[in-house]
């Protein structure tokens, strides 16, 4: 079997395992169940996937190439610099708040037991998206700067960034969240404290705009864009 044959069978492999996800969740479905679904003997799904916990880095190696296309779609709006930091730090929040059906494969990166057991080659894989990943939000970060889009010091957009990427892993986790409250927190609560970590920024000529509807409007635009797709 030719490498582009074996990639396009584990790409239809895996697309019928996301749909068998969504309905029984990462922890509860089976290969022998996922076999039957695709049509194959064991012993072909096996050849592409050994075991559950290699579809399922596979599956997650997929989720994290998405945030290139994020950054790629937050740097076409035509929305301040402050209101686009905003959005990457809301988007997570905002996505999952609107899409209660995803994989929920979001957060098993940090399953040391799964990513362990996986194939060392897909785990090899996988740091690699997640190096490319944080080198593209580096870069993306940094180029308001070369743009004089802002004109604070590097050291402190460094910092803004991290803190950025804490809150929206935060707003990972309480978008759409199954035991927490919806009107716990909301949208306007991670705009304001993105907002909050945003302040100590100078920015360059009306790239401190930040108009509430442009921010929501951008979210739900990002939001189309994916089309249900899962995202970090």
């Amino acid at each position: 079997m030719s490498e582009e044959t074996q990639s396009r069978r584990k790409d239809e492999i895996a697309a019928v395992a996301a749909k068998l996800i969504k309905q029984q969740g990462h922890l509860k479905f089976s290969l022998n169940e996922l076999g039957k679904l695709c049509g194959v003997p064991a012993g072909t799904l096996y050849r592409s996937f050994n075991s559950k916990s290699d579809l399922l880095v596979y599956l997650f190696t997929q989720v994290v190439r998405t945030q290139s296309a994020l950054l790629s779609h937050l740097s076409q709006l035509p929305i301040s610099a402050k209101e686009k930091m905003i959005c990457f730090a809301c988007f997570p929040y905002y996505y999952r708040s609107v899409n209660h059906d995803l994989l929920g494969l979001t957060f098993s990166g940090a399953n040391n037991v799964l990513m362990r057991d996986a194939d060392e080659q897909l785990q090899t894989e996988l740091r690699a998206v997640f190096a490319l990943m944080f080198s593209q939000r580096g870069s993306w970060f940094h180029s308001f700067l070369e743009q004089n889009l802002i004109a604070s010091p590097q050291p402190l957009l460094r910092t803004i960034q991290k803190r950025l990427t804490l809150l929206s892993r935060g707003g990972a986790i309480m978008g759409g969240h199954a035991y927490i409250p919806e009107d716990e927190y909301n949208l306007n609560d991670m705009i304001e404290f993105a907002a909050e970590i945003l302040a100590p920024l100078e920015w360059g000529p009306g790239q401190e705009k930040m108009e509430h509807h442009q921010i929501v409007v951008a979210l739900r635009t990002i939001s189309d864009a994916y089309g249900g797709h899962e995202s970090l």
